[in-house]
């Protein structure tokens, strides 16, 4: 049992090494190419969101005979492969509509959260409504941040991934690290 333990020990830390140091990189590179980092995030949702519509597209036609509503289907996965193509279109507009997508989230969930604190009858939710107003009101003010400057929120998105890509390999090496120490 001990030795069993010792082997995956053995094998894990090396990995947990591997994947400290890759996030460590990548952290790196997002730092020291924002403008890129974002641009390729972008690149990769969209390619996410046309393979999604594609695959939609052809569960709608599969199910022309076997569901009475795969027309809905159909249209909304055309919709989506649309909206993954003009992604990968204009890499420029891309950037601007996530950021104001994310913008718009954010506010979202800021006047959600200062609603529930409002209107809910939730005794939980009653005992907290300073904390769910304040939520709610910082996720506001972010969000129209966001939407007011889009260039600077979209730096720091960046620079929050890539600090925090940075700690977390550092953490990783360092629990490989003891990983490894406890092996002796």
């Amino acid at each position: 049992m001990k030795k069993k333990l010792k082997e995956r020990a053995n094998r894990m830390w090396g990995v947990v090494t591997f994947q400290g140091v890759l996030a460590m990189l990548f952290g790196l590179v997002a730092l020291a190419w924002p403008n890129a980092t974002l641009t390729i995030f972008v690149t990769l949702l969209g390619i996410f969101i046309l393979a999604s519509g594609i695959t939609g597209l052809i569960f709608g036609l599969m199910g022309i005979k076997r569901c009475r509503v795969w027309w809905l289907e159909f249209l909304l996965s055309l919709l989506i492969t649309g909206f993954g193509i003009f992604l990968l279109t204009d890499a420029a507009i891309s950037v601007s509509l996530f950021i104001a997508l994310v913008g718009l989230a954010v506010c979202a969930r800021g006047i959600t959260d200062i609603a529930i604190a409002l209107f809910s009858r939730d005794k939980a939710v009653q005992a907290s409504r300073t904390i769910y107003i304040i939520t709610g009101l910082i996720s506001l003010v972010a969000g129209i941040f966001v939407l007011v400057q889009p260039t600077i929120s979209s730096m720091v998105l960046i620079w929050v991934i890539g600090l925090y890509a940075i700690f977390k390999g550092i953490f990783a090496i360092a629990l490989a690290l003891n990983v490894r120490s406890l092996m002796k």
